[in-house]
């Protein structure tokens, strides 16, 4: 996970606003297995609250800590998120208002980089695709799906991939700006130009090492920092362990879509 320029940007706010908030952040590094951890964290009152994130469609860890009686709040939603304390952004939205706003520009042939597809931000963004070809009356193609880590080198494959296709996609949507940056790597190779031969918009999670703006050509983007989440969930948490009430505790982000020079319209033909 450290390895990972999403989680430490995450990590970074939480532990920021932790920290002027008086509270310690404790990473646990443990070789027993996750359910173990927490409930010796329960048994023994080392911590006073657990932050779940990257959280997938099984919902074991949520349902163990609330039989624990173990206070937790979520950075992600699964289907029973009324039940808990979370902060998420509108994922489904994260694709459907961009793959709109490509549909009405004239593209019909949108493929997606998709983060690991047993994550529920993955699948809402997924869904959120689909639901917007569907409603446009294009039908989705499997062969311009791909999903996996948010990692520059998953965008590079596959970009690649995807842009060698016999009828190749006039647009792409990536997961992430890294995984974009990969993308822009793979068109510059292929000798695809970025804003007219094909349009590229990414989820802009602000993570330092990929910034949108400074890309070449600048990158279309619906933008919602990871650091402001990490600082945001610093707060509820303290708000929680103060009694606040559930529902007060559960935010749901709408990102901004921000429009660049990466993005155009279709080309005539799709070489």
């Amino acid at each position: 996970m450290f390895l990972d320029p999403h989680f430490i940007e995450f990590l970074t706010g939480l532990s920021e606003k932790a920290s002027e908030l008086d509270y310690d952040i404790m990473i646990s590094s443990s070789q027993s297995e996750e359910v173990d951890v927490y409930r010796r964290f329960a048994e023994k009152g080392t911590v006073d609250l657990v932050i779940l994130s990257n959280v997938d469609l099984s919902e074991e860890r949520i349902r163990l800590l609330q039989d624990l009686n173990m206070p937790f709040i979520v950075h992600g939603r699964t289907a029973t998120c009324d039940s808990y304390s979370y902060i998420d952004i509108d994922n489904y939205g994260v694709f459907h208002e961009p793959a709109k706003m490509l549909l009405e520009m004239g593209h019909d042939k949108i493929a997606i980089l998709n983060g690991h597809p047993n994550r529920v931000y993955a699948i809402d963004r997924f869904n959120g695709w689909q639901d917007a070809l569907k409603e446009r009356g294009v039908t989705p193609n499997p062969d311009y799906v791909r999903a996996g880590a948010m990692s520059e080198e998953n965008g590079y494959t596959f970009a690649m991939e995807i842009l060698q296709l016999e009828d190749r996609p006039t647009a792409l949507l990536c997961s992430s700006v890294v995984m974009a940056k990969g993308a822009y790597r793979a068109c510059n190779e292929l000798g695809i130009k970025i804003g007219s031969e094909v349009s590229i918009v990414a989820h802009d999670d602000n993570v330092p090492l990929a910034q949108a703006a400074d890309m070449d050509p600048p990158l279309t983007v619906t933008r919602s920092p990871l650091r402001d989440a990490g600082r945001e969930i610093a707060i509820m948490a303290m708000n929680y362990l103060k009694g606040a009430d559930i529902k007060e505790l559960q935010c749901l982000w709408h990102p901004e879509l921000i429009f660049r020079k990466s993005v155009g319209a279709p080309p005539r033909t799709n070489g």
